[in-house]
């Protein structure tokens, strides 16, 4: 059997869900560091993607 996951694409990414991803980060801390500290909490990838973003 096969399975498909399909990622729901979000136009805009609320501080709320982003900061669930960011629970125990140290700050200050680089944009690259954030980033993978989302993805280290299993963040979908529009959080890593809109983080990348910030300017």
């Amino acid at each position: 059997m096969e399975v498909t996951v399909v990622a729901q694409q979000r136009e805009s990414v609320s501080p709320a869900y982003v900061q669930k991803f960011l629970s125990g980060m140290d700050y200050p801390a680089s944009k690259q560091e954030i980033i993978d500290h989302a993805k280290k909490n299993n963040s979908a990838a529009d959080v890593s993607s809109g983080i990348g973003q910030v300017k």
